[in-house]
């Protein structure tokens, strides 16, 4: 039998208190459980103080990881960045699944959910928790960003420059303002001319010379170029596009940024700021379509904002690489099959392919290529009219140009089997120029007018009469657009 190990206080007290050792080191003296350690503790009453325990622990840590904190060995924090990374991965990964699973879509976002709840619990439906932050960043460290911290700002920004290549130059540069203005006196620098010396993008760019306050010093006057344009030049080139102008006057006298003569295609990119009502009039856009119309071309509005959104900018890019014939593959659709799919089912071509995403409809045909939905076609009733009036509510953009005579194989299928009176549809005339209707037997009825955004501390709300009321106020900006096209088949049987 184990005799049992008798303590005093006076001995315990001697190696936690006066000697400052850990529990650990007291339990490996003393040969105790953690269980004994913390009973003789509570019996003799011995509280340490905070001061005792950060130096034993600054002591635990130095013998342990040669440094006073684990946060500062590069080994600890090798660990903690691949913990997370996995974390991040397997976090990511089963909310995709869930999303998939759930609602058709690995990327779905509830976004009408999502303002009712907010309006639910904070009144406003754009509430995003700004206003609070910076509340309680100010009272507890005199600052509204934690970036703004001296301990951290440097460091944040200096990892930040290496992890993405910026120039060595641009990392010295970056919070110094003396060092900043020195470099651009006299140089008559803007924007894009930054950009290609520091090896660093546009929003980078602006964040350094805003929070600096260096806008003395940069030349905002507009000379034509963009490099938001030479990236999409370059994205044409690499799908084998070879004869591209830029900055051509072919519209009643107006540029256009970039034109494909090969493709009787022009490609107008439209700045969130410079292309606003700050600028530009309301029928700005929708003129210039008109006037691409009128001398037979087609007209493509990229918005600035849309560019800047990844998902969006690779469907524009696969919109540019139908409009211009640079397609992988050529189907049939007499080699298809036509099935009734669900919204569910559907969700995951248009979210993927359309570029307002998906809506559900009433009724979805698929067409399906060797067992693969490779075009859609959705039909809903009209608000207004008949039961046998009905409207084209999706179909994905350019797709007849993939699977050859597609569009007409579905929109047929949909006649035989609903007998309409008539089928109405709008066509995005920002991106669209209504051909594919018009193949279709359906006639130009007339335009919608300019279509309408807003910008509200830098971010895109297309306009919905439901929240005009909310946002109206905190309104900055606004972008007219070019509107849509308005198409009509009628039965003539009817």
């Amino acid at each position: 039998m184990n005799k049992k190990i008798q303590i005093s206080k006076d001995t315990l007290f001697e190696l936690y208190i006066t000697k400052n050792l850990s529990p650990t080191e007291i339990e490996k003296e003393l040969t105790i459980s953690h269980t004994s350690f913390t009973k003789y503790v509570k019996e003799f009453n011995i509280v340490k103080s905070k001061e005792l325990i950060k130096e034993c622990r600054k002591r635990t840590n130095l013998l342990k990881y040669g440094v006073d904190n684990p946060s500062k060995s590069i080994d600890v924090k090798n660990k903690i960045s691949s913990a997370n990374k996995l974390n991040k991965d397997i976090i990511i990964q089963k909310r995709r699944k869930t999303k998939l699973e759930k609602y058709g879509s690995e990327t779905y976002n509830n976004m009408k959910k999502n303002r009712e709840t907010k309006i639910l619990n904070h009144g406003d439906p754009y509430y995003n928790g700004r206003d609070k932050y910076k509340e309680t960043m100010l009272s507890k460290y005199g600052v509204d960003n934690g970036f703004k911290l001296p301990c951290l700002k440097k460091e944040n920004i200096l990892r930040l420059c290496l992890e993405k290549g910026y120039s060595k130059e641009f990392q010295e540069l970056i919070s110094d303002r003396d060092k900043s203005i020195e470099y651009l006196k006299g140089k008559n620098l803007n924007y894009y001319d930054l950009t290609k010396i520091f090896n660093a993008p546009y929003y980078i760019i602006q964040n350094w010379v805003f929070r600096l306050d260096l806008q003395e010093f940069i030349n905002y006057k507009f000379d034509g170029r963009s490099h938001y344009e030479d990236e999409i030049c370059t994205y044409l080139k690499s799908i084998g596009i070879t004869n591209i102008e830029k900055n051509k006057k072919i519209l009643d006298k107006q540029e256009a940024d970039i034109f494909l003569p090969d493709n009787k295609l022009i490609i107008e990119f439209d700045g969130t700021y410079w292309h606003s009502d700050l600028f530009k009039d309301k029928n700005y856009h929708l003129d210039k379509s008109l006037s691409a119309e009128k001398l037979g071309y087609r007209l493509i509005h990229i918005y600035q904002y849309e560019w800047d959104d990844v998902n969006q900018q690779e469907k524009i890019k696969q919109l540019l690489r139908i409009a211009c014939g640079k397609v992988n593959e050529r189907i049939y659709a007499r080699n298809c099959d036509i099935r009734i799919i669900t919204n569910k089912e559907a969700r995951v071509l248009n979210d993927k392919v359309h570029l307002q995403n998906h809506r559900n409809a009433k009724v979805t045909y698929g067409l399906f290529y060797k067992n693969e939905l490779v075009q859609l076609m959705s039909f809903s009733k009209r608000k207004k009219g008949l039961d046998t009036d009905w409207e084209i509510i999706r179909g994905c953009p350019g797709s007849n140009n993939i699977v050859i005579g597609g569009v007409s194989k579905l929109f047929k299928h949909f006649i035989n089997d609903y007998h309409p009176t008539s089928i109405f549809s709008y066509c995005d005339f920002n991106k669209f120029n209504g051909k594919s209707y018009e193949e279709l037997g359906m006639k130009f009825i007339g335009n919608t007018g300019p279509d309408l955004s807003y910008i509200i501390n830098g971010q895109i709300y297309k306009r919905q009469y439901s929240n005009y009321k909310n946002i109206k106020d905190k309104v900055d900006y606004r972008i007219w657009g070019a509107g849509s096209k308005k198409y009509l088949w009628e039965d003539v049987h009817s």
